[in-house]
Order: C-alpha cells, then sequence, then structure tokens
C-alpha cells in the first residue's frame, strides 16, 4: 500500500466518523425533544388539574351555590352571621383549598375550617373528617378545635345554611 493509498483511506475513516457522529448527534437531538415535548405536556397537565384550576375563576353562582369562600362568607353576612374569613393555606390541599371562618373577636379560638371541595361527594369525604362537619354544596364545614365557642360557631353557620 502506497501513501497515497494510505491517505484516501485515512480520508475515507474520517468521512465515515464524521457521518456517525452526525447521526449520532441528529438522533440524540429528537431523542431530547421528544422527552422536551413530554415534559412540556406533563406540566401542562399538572397545572390545569391543580391547584390552579381549583382556585380559578367560576361563574357567579345562583342562591345557595357559592364558587368561592367570599362568596360564601357574603351570603352568611347577608343572612345575619356577622363572619370573617381568612385563607387557611397550612390545611389547603391542591383538590380543596382551604379557609377559616369565624364570628366577632374569636378568631384564635373560635375557627372553623371551610374547605372548597370539586363536588359535593368529595366535601362529603373532608366533612367526614372533621368534628361535626357537614355539607352544604361543594363546601365541608366543621372545626378541629372541640371547645365550645368553636361548636357554637359551627352551629350557628350550619343553622344558616340548611334553612
Amino acid at each position: 500500500m502506497d501513501a497515497n493509498e494510505e491517505y484516501e483511506e485515512l480520508i475515507e475513516r474520517r468521512r465515515a466518523n464524521r457521518q456517525r457522529k452526525a447521526r449520532r448527534t441528529a438522533v440524540f437531538g429528537m431523542v431530547a425533544l421528544l422527552v422536551l415535548s413530554l415534559v412540556v405536556v406533563a406540566v401542562v397537565i399538572a397545572a390545569m388539574t391543580g391547584r390552579s384550576a381549583t382556585h380559578g375563576k367560576r361563574p357567579i353562582a345562583s342562591d345557595k351555590e357559592w364558587s368561592s369562600h367570599k362568596e360564601l362568607a357574603a351570603y352568611l353576612r347577608q343572612q345575619g352571621v356577622p363572619v370573617e374569613f381568612a385563607t387557611a393555606s397550612v390545611i389547603d390541599r391542591p383538590d380543596r383549598p382551604a379557609a377559616h371562618f369565624w364570628i366577632g373577636d374569636g378568631r384564635a379560638g373560635t375557627r372553623v375550617v371551610v374547605y372548597l371541595c370539586k363536588d359535593s361527594a368529595r366535601a362529603e369525604e373532608a366533612a367526614g373528617a372533621i368534628d361535626d362537619g357537614f355539607t352544604v354544596g361543594r363546601f365541608a364545614i366543621g372545626s378541629f378545635d372541640s371547645t365550645s365557642e368553636a361548636r357554637g360557631t359551627t352551629k350557628k353557620i350550619r343553622n344558616t345554611l340548611k334553612n
């Protein structure tokens, strides 16, 4: 084998190596693009079904069908129950945002937890885990405190909503 043949063989090997590298890079790029697409789809699905979906805007509800804690509190005030509320992010769940309701100055000791669930069946499940728990539509309401003040607040809210 002379120098020209060796040179041609070297050139051919280098060309073949470059082609192999180009194919590997193309395959790697396609796999990376596919993985990235799957991740984006998973994130979009999670965002649509997660907490933002439960906290999203809903149409204004008719009488005795409330779509937010704010609407429920406003209804209770209209009915003469001087209720105040604040979000309860400590006990929030992705499928059921929570708020604490209380009457008057009893924010510390007479809080009632109010979960806004996806549907009434889930509200029933959530109410079963709460002391004196009850449901109204998609809301599960009750108290984690066993004090007489908390039970009184729960009873007052229950009586107002059940009438």
